[in-house]
């Protein structure tokens, strides 16, 4: 059966992911080994070649190349479709050289995705509230060397739907990483070897420190999923097991945590003054309660965690691969036009048409507690719709003999021009 494949450039390695037909995905696994941090920071700048050719379009398109080959070669059949996540912040001048690159390669129907919106397709496959309407979402993508913050417009789930479209430009700030919580792990292990005085005066070879800081990566991620992790710290008398527990590692990203999401907070203030209707968390990252209680503190709107880590971006390229498959008459290799601000703000400005109250940002975070917050919000709902059932009911009684039988709550307006009585 047919399957679509999303790639997500965006990272130090390229993440591949089947689209399945159930609209499921899945990361594929076995990649060929490739480093394209290098290639990503040169596309399109003057170490690239001043002719704006260079080899970095070339590294990139070859990485896309050997990721369809391996999909291919793995499930016996080539994609039906193929969408491509690049970094959101790049210009038309840089996502045309990637896309003159993948014209040279013999690949599947292809397009282009900002990973930034990549990312919403798959929060909104993971929470269906995110597609249910006209809404705006803040996306905080937190990847290991920086965090970027972009607006997407959904248009909701009408048939048929335009695709999501980034409101202005993305931002990035440089006050968090998933690296941070690698460091972080291994600050407090160096600090704990020193209470026990496990240190050496001639300090870790090279190598001992490149397996340390390997260990206390892989021990970050079991800190966020089980809550504490073991590294062997490499001690003279041999490896000494060293605990380390969230609320050991926390701390220490307090204060970054805190700085970056208030300039979280001032990006989407910038690009969406109206508010969002929801904030959405993917990265190692997002996972730490720390996090995701600053940013509850700073947005009056749900906070949705994706998980999947760094393969958000690839799973939800994979998803949209079918979704925005154009007719076939339409040209399947073409680099998406540039987006049209205008059309998608008023894409994002439905909601306020269809009764919804967008969320502000809070200039300072707030001094409620997250229980007290919630129960005000509870309360809140249960007697709007108390208080709309009232109006409605009444509203009914009065139409009693026009358009609706007693009893019979009328939702729809009456055409233009006509009288309700």
């Amino acid at each position: 059966m047919g399957y679509t494949l999303g790639v997500d450039l965006g990272g130090p390695e390229p993440v591949a992911a089947v689209g399945h037909p159930d609209g499921s995905s899945s990361v594929v696994v076995g990649l060929p080994a490739a480093t394209l941090t290098d290639a990503v920071d040169r596309l399109g700048t003057p170490q690239d070649g001043w002719d704006g050719v260079g080899t970095a379009p070339l590294v990139l398109a070859d990485a896309v190349a050997r990721c369809v080959g391996h999909a291919a070669a793995t499930r016996r059949d080539r994609p039906s479709d193929l969408v491509v996540s690049h970094p959101a912040a790049w210009g038309p001048y840089r996502v045309g050289l990637l896309a003159d690159a993948l014209r040279g390669h013999d690949l599947p129907p292809w397009r282009l995705l900002p990973d930034t919106v990549a990312i919403a397709r798959q929060a909104a496959a993971t929470d269906p509230r995110l597609a249910l309407g006209p809404c705006r979402l803040a996306v905080v993508d937190i990847r290991d060397e920086q965090t970027s913050v972009g607006v997407v417009a959904v248009a909701g789930d009408a048939q048929p739907a335009p695709p999501p479209r980034l409101v202005g430009p993305v931002r990035v700030v440089a006050e968090l990483a998933s690296a941070d919580l690698d460091d972080a792990v291994l600050a407090h292990t160096v600090a704990v070897a020193a209470d026990l005085g496990l240190l050496d005066a001639s300090g870790l070879t090279p190598d001992a420190a490149e397996r340390l800081r390997a260990a206390c990566r892989s021990a970050a991620d079991e800190v966020l999923t089980a809550g504490s992790a073991v590294v062997g710290y490499p001690a003279p008398d041999g490896a000494r097991p060293i605990r380390s527990v969230l609320a050991d590692v926390e701390p220490r990203l307090h204060d970054r945590s805190r700085h970056a999401v208030a300039q979280v907070a001032a990006a989407v203030g910038r690009l969406a003054p109206a508010g969002v209707d929801a904030v959405v968390l993917c990265g190692r990252l997002a996972a730490m309660p720390l996090l995701t209680e600053l940013v509850a503190e700073r947005f009056d709107a749900p906070v949705t965690v994706v998980p999947g880590g760094d393969t958000v971006a690839a799973r939800g390229a994979a998803t949209a691969a079918a979704l925005l498959r154009p007719e076939p008459a339409a040209d399947r290799t073409a680099v998406p036009r540039p987006r049209d601000t205008d059309a998608a703000a008023a894409e994002g400005d439905a909601a306020h048409r269809h009764g919804r109250r967008r969320a502000p940002v809070r200039s300072r975070p707030s001094s409620r507690p997250l229980r007290a917050t919630a129960a005000a919000w509870i309360g809140t709902l249960v007697l709007g719709v108390l208080a709309a059932a009232v109006a409605d009911d009444a509203v009914a009684r009065s139409d009693h003999g026009h358009d609706a039988p007693a009893g019979v709550v009328v939702t729809d307006p009456p055409p233009p021009g006509t009288s309700r009585g």
